[in-house]
Order: structure tokens, then C-alpha cells, then sequence
């Protein structure tokens, strides 16, 4: 069959301007290349063969042979990708692509690995050029040796090192490195990097380099600033290891954990038996076994692993890729230190921090638990596609205004929004137009505009909280000092438990046009507590309202079970706003209404009076966050690592379904920590195919689904 060269034009749903991006760290792709045309001007093509694993990246052309398999995301910074044949392709990226991103800016050279590094210079006595050694002695820590460059290897120790946390070294010269690691390193040069033998995790898979994401701790960053070489030599399999002594690992194959990174040109190997190279293989072919790496790779150029020179010459590959480096990175390489960010993204992800952000547009935001972002200007930050903060009470995501303040805007009308556990300042506005919008436990000291499908629980507002509501609102749990507006043309609006003091104008203010209903809150000391602006039908029951000075209620009725008498606060000065012993709101809510959590009548206002403790709380019981339910990889292959977020302490169950409803396993039943927790799911027992992961936490219930492959 006559073989075609095709171009395959597909058009990414926002093509932005060509800026460069930078806010994650190399360390993050599985493969990331900034050219995929090698220095012989040769297309390295995916293949057949190929699977790749996590995020794939690249500025240049993706060049596709028959039907490799994508099955994380794809992002090129070309408006096509090439095609050797004409068969149909929407299958292999089973992630997604997306064409036309922002290129990533590839340094070359990394002068913050050097300012925080132990510098090992490559100079001996007289000036003679020395080569580097080193060893990764596992918890024995690091071996350093040095001997003259062109001589044989010699074990003359030059150094001695600790297993290393957080630690980086950087080699002023070339570089031979191999050995096993505990702890977490990033190892650099400013010349090439030869890998002499393994380089992996001391908890590793010596064959495959298989780990447990879930319990390693131990990572590692290899950093050339020109090329990371498998050497060759017999251990690496040179002289046809794989065919000559197949069953001895020690003669062929390599196994590698980490991230390589070759700033300069290439990730290849040594002696590609091409007709001018000094090294020639006595034998034919020269196949040295297999690439056994789990972290990823970036390179300048896409260099050979494998030639077909002498009948076959090189590497098959066996590449995984390390989950953690989603949210983790080795030392230099944590997102935080890539603090400025401007211009156009698909997609940040941003923990660890602080980050200065200004006029930036991005697709999809996450923002990770403890992480500060500092924004500069009223048009400084869009979001058009999702907003995720992921916040913990113990820490809280921050957003904070700089040279006169900000705003985070979220512009687009299926955009998704959930926010938890963040603090946003007095100089920061958030706006937010969507589909669907979720705010729990957050405080808020600028106005805040919502627009969308929302839902807002346990709460802070200092300014106005103002809502355009579609489909359904829901505000529960939530104090507002000075007030809240509730619009648009939602069928049913929900204003439940909530706490509304001190407003410069009303309580409520209800411009809705659909039904809106008013339960179980205290609305006092404000100009007026409610006011119904468009006169149409509004619900009020079981609320309390006292001393708003113009007028309790504005063309509405107090409604079934409401009061107006003090609600006794525990300090009102101070803002103390949970219920005092004796208050006349305790026990005083719409019977109909859910119990509170010690099991009593429900109380009016933001916080429930727990009876059993004899004081005031304002505890609402463990969830499960509708976006921290999550599987990776997935699809897989034989396991994949499921993460919950949970917002407090409490039992989960964990199970697999198959689509009949069956349960295939029953995974982990136990007592839980707050915050995020990984468990690992194995699935080599289970046919290929579709399942459903339920997690059960309290009353609530979570399903996602995850595909098993072959």
C-alpha cells in the first residue's frame, strides 16, 4: 500500500495569542518538546507501539503513525498535526487535544538551580577537566567522585552526602550519574549527562521501576543543559544485551524514576551506530533492551532512543507516568518558583506559591490548598471555562490585591465554578457569570456577583453578595454584613439559615422573578430587613427580624412562625454572632426543616446552639466536595489511584460497580483524616471495561467513572 503523508487540520475552540507559559513547571508533562523535528531534520513520529501516559506537550508539529494511544491530554502550540496515514485518528487521544495553546517557553539554562545548588566544578589540579561520578547510594545517601576526563572511571570520593531533602546539586561540567535514591533531589549540569546504569527509587520495581505513588516519597530532577545520554555500555545492554543474555538484567535494559531535562537538545542514546561514529557494535543488531521510565521527559529536541542503523539499534520504551508530579515537583521545580504570571493559558494549575498574577487569561484555574495569589489590576485575571479552589480549613486558599487591587472575573456562560475554603480580601472583587456556580466555607471583604445555577453554604460576606440566579439558587449557613440581593430568573430560590446584620441598605433584597422563599434566618440591625423590590409572590417562614430601623418588611409579610424579638447574640460589638443560652431562636426554625446535627429542632440563623455541648458551633457535618472525587490515571491499565477530599474527619465507604450494578469490589471501608486522601484501586482481576467508583461519606454519596483497559 502506497504510503501518504496527510496534514490533519483541527481547530482548538480558542485560539489565543502566541504568548509564552510558564506557570508549570517542566516537571509536570509526561513529555514536553519544544522542537519534534531532530537535528538530522527527520519528524520523529508516535506510533503504533506508543502509549503515553499523563500530559503531552509540544511547540511543534505532533507527527502521527497509525494509532499510538494518547490517554492523557494532548496540547500542541501548531493549529494541525501531522499524519502518515489516512486512517481514522479520534480514537488515540483519549484525553483530548487541543491545538493552537501558547507555546512553553523552554530556557536554556536554569540560573535558580544554580543560586540554591552545592556547585561541583569539573577543574583538577593544573587545570586539567575532570568528570563527575556520582553515585545515588539510597538511604546510604550520595557518593561524588572525580577523576580525569578520558581516563577509566576511578572511585576517588570527592564528596560524601546525607540522603538528601529538598536538596540540589549542580555539576559545572559533564556528568556520569546511576545509583538508587531515598529522598528528594534534583541533580543538574551545564554539559551533558551520561545515565551509566539505573537511576530509580530505592522502593522501586528494580525491573520495571514500578512504585507506590501513594506511599513514595522519594523524587528526583535530572538537568542538562545540553544532553541526558544512556550511555553504552554493558549494563545499559550494549553489544545486543537483550538478545545475547535476555534472563540477566544486568546486561541489558535501563530502568529510570524522575524527570529528565535536556535543555539544550536531546534525550538519546549513545552511539547510534550511524556511519561516521567512532563506535561501531561487533555485533548486528546492537537492540539493548528497554526503557523502563515512570516520571517524564522534556527535551529541546526530540532525540533517538532507537535507530533502525546496524539492523536495530537502541531501545524499546516502557514509559508510565508519575501522578504526583501533577501536584508535587523536586526541588527548583515547584510552581511557586515560577511566581509572575501574564498572558494567554488553557490551563494553571498553582499550589505551593504565592503568585503575583497580572492581565492573564486563562481556560482552567486550580488553585490548591495554603496557596496566596496576589492580583494586580481590575482586569488582571479571566476565567473562561473552570475555576477550582481547593482550599482547606486549615489552609485556606488566599486572593489578595496588589498596587491598588483587583479582580477575578469569570466570563462565559458554561463556565464551572467551585470555590472552598478561600479568603479574599478587601481589594479583591470576584465576578462570576456561569453555569454552574458552589461557594463553601469562604470569606469574602469586597462585593461579590454571582450569575449562574448557585449554591453558597457556610459563608462570610463583609460587602454585598449579589446573585443573577439560573435554574435553582440555594444560600444556606452563610453571615452577611450588609446585605444580600437575590435576582434573575430562577424557578426556585432558596434563602435558608443564614445570618444578616448590619447592612448600610436591606437585609435581603429580592429583584428575583421566580420563587423565592426566606426560611430560618436572622435579619437585624440593618436600614431594612426585607425588601421585596418586584412585588412579586415572596415566602417568608420561621425567621427572625428585629431592629432594622426603617422597616421590618417592605412589601412582603412576616409569613408563618417568624419573630421579632432580640435574637440574642453571644457579643453582637464584637461580631460574635452564634446564638447566646437562652436566645429565642434556638429551637425556633420551620419544623419541617432538616435537624441539626445534635439532633434538635432546627435554630434560626447561620450557627445551630449544639445541645449536647451546651454552646454555640458552627459545624455542619463531612462532605465530600463534588470536584475532589477523582481517578488517575484513567483510563488504565491494572491500577489506578482514587483521590477524596474531604472537609472533615469522618467514615467513608469505597466501592466498584460494574454497569449491571454488581459490585466488583469492595475497596476500603474505614475512618478518615480531613483533606485529600489517595487509594489505590487494583484491577487485575477485573475484566475490561466500565465501572462506577462510589464513595460514601455520612449522608452523601460521590460516583465517577473509570475505564479499564487492556
Amino acid at each position: 500500500m502506497k504510503k501518504l503523508l496527510l496534514t490533519l487540520i483541527v481547530l482548538a475552540g480558542a485560539l489565543w495569542p502566541v504568548q509564552p507559559s510558564v506557570a508549570e513547571p517542566m516537571t509536570y508533562y509526561s513529555y514536553l518538546t519544544h522542537h519534534e523535528i531532530t537535528e538530522l531534520g527527520e519528524l520523529r513520529w508516535f506510533w503504533t507501539p506508543d502509549t503515553m501516559w499523563g500530559t503531552v506537550r509540544t511547540n511543534d508539529f505532533l507527527g502521527i503513525m497509525y494509532t499510538p494511544h494518547f490517554m492523557g491530554r494532548v496540547m500542541s502550540s501548531q493549529r494541525e498535526y501531522r499524519r502518515y496515514n489516512a486512517n481514522e485518528l479520534d480514537s488515540i487521544f483519549l484525553g483530548g487535544l487541543s491545538l493552537g495553546v501558547p507555546p512553553y517557553e523552554f530556557p536554556r539554562t536554569m540560573p535558580r538551580l544554580r543560586e540554591n545548588a552545592l556547585i561541583i566544578h569539573n577543574q583538577g589540579l593544573q587545570g586539567r577537566e575532570l568528570m563527575t561520578w556520582i553515585k545515588l547510594r539510597g538511604r546510604n545517601g550520595i557518593d561524588v567522585y572525580q577523576y580525569p576526563l578520558g581516563m577509566a572511571p576511578s572511585e576517588s570520593l570527592a564528596i560524601r552526602i546525607a540522603p538528601p531533602q529538598d536538596r540540589i546539586i549542580w555539576v559545572d561540567g559533564l556528568l556520569e550519574l546511576e545509583g538508587t535514591l531515598s529522598g528528594r533531589l534534583t541533580v543538574g549540569a551545564s554539559h551533558d549527562i551520561y545515565l551509566v546504569d539505573d537511576v530509580r527509587y530505592e522502593d522501586a520495581d528494580a525491573h520495571t521501576g514500578d512504585f507506590d505513588e501513594a506511599n513514595e516519597q522519594s523524587m528526583i530532577a535530572v538537568v542538562s543543559e545540553r544532553n541526558i545520554l544512556i550511555k553504552d555500555n554493558l549494563r545499559n545492554g550494549m553489544q545486543n544485551g537483550i538478545e545475547e543474555e535476555p534472563d540477566n538484567w544486568n546486561r541489558h535494559s535501563i530502568v529510570l524514576n524522575g524527570s529528565y531535562i535536556a535543555l539544550g537538545e536531546s534525550f538519546e542514546i549513545e552511539h547510534m551506530n550511524d556511519e561516521w561514529d567512532l563506535y561501531k557494535s561487533p555485533t548486528s543488531p546492537d537492540e539493548r533492551g528497554k526503557i523502563y521510565l515512570k516520571g517524564g521527559i522534556a527535551q529541546r529536541r526530540k532525540g533517538y532512543v532507537h535507530r533502525s542503523n546496524h539492523v536495530g539499534t537502541g531501545y524499546s520504551k516502557m514509559y508510565r507516568y508519575d501522578y504526583r508530579l501533577e501536584r508535587d515537583a523536586p526541588p527548583g521545580f515547584r510552581p511557586g518558583e515560577y511566581s509572575d504570571i501574564h498572558g494567554e493559558y488553557e490551563r494553571l494549575l498553582l499550589f505551593h506559591g504565592p503568585y503575583d498574577i497580572e492581565a492573564t487569561r486563562v481556560g482552567t484555574l486550580i488553585v490548591q490548598e495554603g496557596v496566596t495569589v496576589r492580583i494586580h489590576g481590575v482586569g488582571a485575571l479571566l476565567v473562561t471555562d473552570s475555576l477550582i479552589v481547593q482550599g482547606t480549613a486549615e489552609r485556606p486558599a488566599v486572593f489578595e490585591g496588589a498596587n491598588g487591587g483587583g479582580a477575578l472575573r469569570v466570563n462565559q456562560a458554561g463556565a464551572f465554578v467551585s470555590i472552598e475554603h478561600a479568603q479574599f480580601a478587601d481589594d479583591v472583587e470576584l465576578e462570576v457569570d456561569g453555569e454552574r456556580v458552589s461557594v463553601n466555607r469562604c470569606s469574602f471583604d469586597a462585593p461579590v456577583y454571582l450569575a449562574g445555577r448557585t449554591e453558597v453554604d457556610s459563608s462570610s460576606f463583609k460587602a454585598t453578595l449579589s446573585i443573577v440566579g439560573h435554574d435553582a439558587v440555594k444560600v444556606s449557613r452563610s453571615l452577611f454584613r450588609n446585605g444580600l440581593i437575590v435576582g434573575g430568573n430562577a424557578d426556585t430560590s432558596l434563602v435558608l439559615n443564614n445570618t444578616i446584620v448590619g447592612a448600610r441598605g436591606a437585609g435581603v433584597r429580592n429583584r428575583a422573578g421566580g420563587s423565592v422563599t426566606l426560611t430560618n434566618n436572622i435579619i437585624a440591625g440593618n436600614r431594612w430587613g426585607v425588601f421585596n423590590e418586584r412585588r412579586e409572590p415572596l415566602t417568608l417562614k420561621y425567621n427572625c427580624l428585629f431592629d432594622n430601623y426603617n422597616d421590618n418588611y417592605v412589601e412582603c409579610s412576616a409569613g408563618e412562625g417568624s419573630l421579632e424579638v432580640d435574637p440574642r447574640f453571644e457579643n453582637m460589638r464584637r461580631e460574635d454572632f452564634q446564638l447566646g443560652w437562652g436566645s429565642p431562636c434556638i429551637d425556633a426554625g420551620d419544623p419541617a426543616s432538616l435537624r441539626d446535627p445534635d439532633g434538635s429542632r432546627a435554630d434560626m440563623g447561620a450557627y445551630y446552639f449544639d445541645h449536647i455541648l451546651g454552646a454555640p458551633t458552627d459545624n455542619f457535618g463531612l462532605r465530600i466536595l463534588d470536584f475532589g472525587l477523582s481517578a488517575a490515571p484513567n483510563p488504565f491499565n491494572s491500577t489506578t489511584f482514587v483521590r477524596v477530599l474531604l472537609s472533615k474527619p469522618g467514615n467513608i465507604k469505597l466501592m466498584v460497580k460494574d454497569l449491571t450494578g454488581r459490585t466488583v469490589d469492595l475497596i476500603s471501608e474505614a475512618t478518615l483524616s480531613a483533606g485529600e486522601k489517595t487509594i489505590p484501586l487494583n484491577a487485575n482481576s477485573w475484566p475490561t471495561g466500565v465501572y462506577i467508583v462510589r464513595v460514601e461519606a455520612g449522608s452523601k454519596a460521590h460516583s465517577l467513572k473509570v475505564v479499564k483497559i487492556d
